[in-house]
Formats: structure tokens, C-alpha cells, sequence
């Protein structure tokens, strides 16, 4: 599954459908993509390496990946 994500390489703003969603790990795989295309974006813009975020910088990431995550995750079971 998490070949298939990294080639359908989904972003922050498209959404992510899982017609026979079973275990829902496609789903989960690619909602992980994203969190860690967010990360690497922003320690890009910041500069500030994963392992020296503070609780301010943990709480930035939280509040964008919660604004995308409802939209991307679908489930028709």
C-alpha cells in the first residue's frame, strides 16, 4: 500500500478515495504521506529540524494537518 501512495503521491488538498476500504491501511498510508510532505514543507520554511520543535511548533503542525485531514479521507464502507 504504501508503494501505491508514494505513486499516486496524494497532497494537502486532494482527496483520497478507498472504494474497498478493509483495514483501512490505504487510508492510513496515504493521510502519513501527507503528514510527512507537511513536515518536510515545513522545515523547509522554518529551517527548524523535526527533533528541536518545541510544543509551539508540534502545535502548528497539528492545527494545519487537522484543517486537511477531514476533506482527504473518505470511506464508502
Amino acid at each position: 500500500m504504501k508503494m501505491t501512495v508514494e505513486m499516486i503521491n496524494p497532497k494537502v488538498n486532494e482527496r483520497v478515495l478507498d472504494s474497498s476500504c478493509g483495514t483501512g491501511g490505504f487510508l492510513v498510508n496515504a493521510m502519513t504521506h501527507v503528514m510527512e510532505e507537511l513536515e518536510k514543507k515545513f522545515i523547509e520554511e522554518t529551517g527548524i529540524p523535526k527533533a528541536e520543535w518545541n510544543n509551539d511548533f508540534q502545535k502548528c503542525i497539528r492545527t494545519e494537518s487537522r484543517r486537511w485531514r477531514k476533506p482527504i479521507i473518505l470511506d464508502l464502507t
